[in-house]
């Protein structure tokens, strides 16, 4: 075996770390651009969101009846009453002719 010494110097003379650094360095430049797209991307998906949420609330109050609104059978029979009266109104007035 060799001289520690002259085996760390060739593996020194030999060893170049540009390359390894230009590397992390592309790496780096990726994964910001990347966070960078992404954080784009969260804040657009964030803002759909909520738009949306608010579009779903309009959409649900509007979609509950009123209070001051009849139920389905009181409007039903609010019609048959009415068609009634109609109908009587109609009789009276062929009556009265």
């Amino acid at each position: 075996l060799k001289d520690p010494c002259e085996l760390l110097d060739s593996m020194v003379e030999t060893f170049q770390p540009n390359a390894d650094l230009a590397i992390l360095d592309d790496i780096d430049r990726q994964q910001a651009a990347a966070t960078k797209i992404q954080a784009h991307e969260r804040d657009t998906t964030h803002a759909q969101l909520k738009s949306l949420s608010r579009e779903l609330d309009i959409a649900r109050a509007k979609a509950v009846r009123p209070t001051t609104a009849p139920s389905e059978e009181e409007h039903a029979s609010q019609m048959v009453e009415l068609d009634r009266q109609k109908f009587l109104l109609a009789k009276e007035i062929q009556d009265y002719e």
